[in-house]
């Protein structure tokens, strides 16, 4: 023992006297190892071996952290990767509309499964919740995603504000509101999803339109503006708002935005058609109609076929043809209806007065033929022009001449309701038995519904069309859509009876008598489920219908 001792000692004592003998040792030792391993099997298992290492490290660190810290780590990383739908612009198709009411994320498949892992952790965790709920919709799992989200989003509580704004976006865009408990629930969810700062502001617009609806102007403006400061287009809307319910404050602060936002856009010629028309419809808000028909001129420069900026421009000439015309006097300012009409010939409003106008024009004073008559000799007459000689002529059964008339007003203004309806009546009744001039007559009133909407008065005209071709069941079908959506229509009831017996309900024809004899009271406007009221916007006149005439004389005015 003494002996290897002393040998160690030797050994060391040579080493620490030469450090290249050392150095030359250790490679030959290292040297020697090498060529002594079997390396195939050692690089075959060093993979597995390497992994398993790795695997116990992260088992061993797993053990020393918490699951707070694990669930921030995993969250953190899934917000790094979480993808935010833009903000919402303008849409003209209804579905992309409808779209723009959610404010969805994306995630990637590694995320998703991240999140997965996040719920086994902490199934309460809200946020998770919601990612993983909006990723089902998308795959249009809607009802699990809607249990999902209503899960953390209680009805009548205060919940996950993300998951109230889905839910609210999904309720109106899926139809679900029904009853005066969906409406309270959804009202609530729109009250909670607006504390969310991504919220969408589309959503927010829909909330206040029925905040509006509940007089609560307040909150209205308060939710607009809001929503305002992310769409700038949605000033002008609560500048609507506030005209109409005389809050003068929120008038002038949304104003001054506009004019923020636009006026330097006039001054450098940079603004585009869609600027002129959200100015020119602030001018019409504060009553300063020559500005609001020069601004829309401008925009109608830079796109002629803008539906809107024509809605816009008819609507001033209208209000001004009102301003300038004196009923008590039949003194009436027609060229500036004429201009209204020219603007946009399907402008509702602007139909109502010429209808009104036509009304007048069964009993003309003379002086109002003498303008009509001298515009035609000067060759200066307009479709507004044609449309009420042709009434003339109507009421005189003179089917012929105000045949002439209004094809030519058609041409003049293709797309006026009202021409098409009275040209449609009176081709039908002057040619009853010419089957392709009846099919040209329903043709004209199909394109009127299209234009107008479902109109009573045209419906009532299309069942005339389609009786007089003997399509008495076609015929039935539009009697009954114009009571529907105005049950006080006698004339429309006679025909209805008439048709009936053409079918052999007789049972029904004496139903529709006994209305029209008072011995049943017909259903009110409201019983029937109409509509009264019209969804029109700033610068949008109301809804009218057209004056209901009877079966011998023209159904015009």
């Amino acid at each position: 023992m003494e002996d290897e001792t002393n040998i160690f000692v030797s050994a060391l004592g040579d080493v620490a006297s030469s450090p290249g003998r050392l150095i030359f040792g250790g490679w030959e030792f290292f040297l020697s190892w090498l060529s002594s391993r079997s390396w195939l099997a050692l690089v075959a298992c060093a993979p597995p071996l390497v992994s398993l290492i790795g695997m116990l490290g992260f088992s061993v660190a797993g053990q020393f952290t918490s699951t707070q810290t694990l669930l921030e780590r995993y969250m953190q990383q899934v917000d790094e990767e979480v993808v935010t739908a833009p903000r919402e612009q303008s849409a003209d198709n209804p579905d992309e509309a409808a779209q723009q009411l959610f404010r969805t994320e994306t995630v990637s498949p590694a995320s998703e499964m991240m999140l997965r892992r996040i719920l086994q952790l902490d199934i309460s965790n809200r946020r998770a919740t919601y990612l993983v709920a909006a990723q089902l919709a998308k795959r249009e799992r809607v009802g699990q995603a809607r249990m999902m989200m209503r899960s953390i989003a209680p009805k009548g509580v205060r919940g996950f504000a993300p998951a109230h704004a889905w839910l609210a976006a999904e309720s109106l865009s899926s139809g679900q509101v029904q009853t005066n408990q969906d409406r309270k629930t959804l009202m609530h969810d729109l009250e909670l999803a607006s504390s969310w700062p991504d919220v969408s502001s589309l959503l927010l617009s829909v909330y206040a339109d029925m905040l509006v609806q509940d007089k609560r102007i307040s909150d209205a403006i308060t939710v607009l503006e809001k929503a305002a400061k992310h769409d700038e287009r949605l000033w002008l809307k609560l500048a609507s708002i506030a005209r109409a319910q005389r809050r003068n404050d929120a008038f002038e602060f949304a104003a001054a935005k506009i004019h923020e936002n636009l006026d330097t856009g006039l001054k450098n010629n940079t603004a585009t058609a869609a600027d002129f028309g959200t100015l020119s419809r602030l001018a019409l808000l504060e009553d300063d109609i020559e500005r609001c028909i020069e601004l829309a001129d401008s925009g109608l420069e830079l796109a002629p076929d803008d539906a809107l900026l024509r809605r816009i421009l008819s609507e001033a000439y209208r209000i001004k043809y009102l301003q300038t015309s004196d009923v008590a006097k039949r003194e009436f300012s027609l060229e500036l209806l004429d201009a209204a009409l020219k603007a946009d010939s399907s402008n509702p409003a602007v139909t109502e007065e010429v209808a009104k106008l036509m009304v007048m024009g069964a009993q003309a004073t003379p002086e109002l033929l003498a303008e009509l008559e001298n515009k035609l000799t000067r060759g200066q007459a307009s479709a507004l022009t044609h449309l009420l000689l042709a009434n003339r002529h109507l009421v005189e059964n003179e089917f012929d001449k105000a045949i002439a008339h209004l094809e030519i007003g058609l041409r003049l203004s293709p797309n006026s309701p009202i021409t098409l309806n009275n040209l449609a009546i009176a081709t039908a009744r002057h040619h009853p038995k010419d089957r392709e001039k009846l099919a040209r007559a329903e043709q004209l009133l199909v394109r009127a519904i299209k234009i107008a909407g479902p109109e009573a008065e045209l419906y009532d005209s299309l069942g005339e069309v389609r009786m007089t071709a003997g399509n008495h069941v076609a015929a039935i079908e539009c009697f009954e859509a114009a009571i529907n959506r105005e049950p006080e229509r006698v004339r429309t009831r006679q025909k209805l009876a008439a048709a009936y017996r053409q079918v052999g309900l007789d049972d029904m024809a004496d139903l529709q008598e006994r209305f029209i004899s008072g011995e049943q009271r017909p259903p009110s406007r409201e019983a029937a489920g109409t509509r009264t009221d019209s969804n029109t916007d700033a610068g949008d006149g109301t809804g009218a219908e057209l004056p209901e005439g009877d079966s011998t004389d023209s159904d015009t005015p």
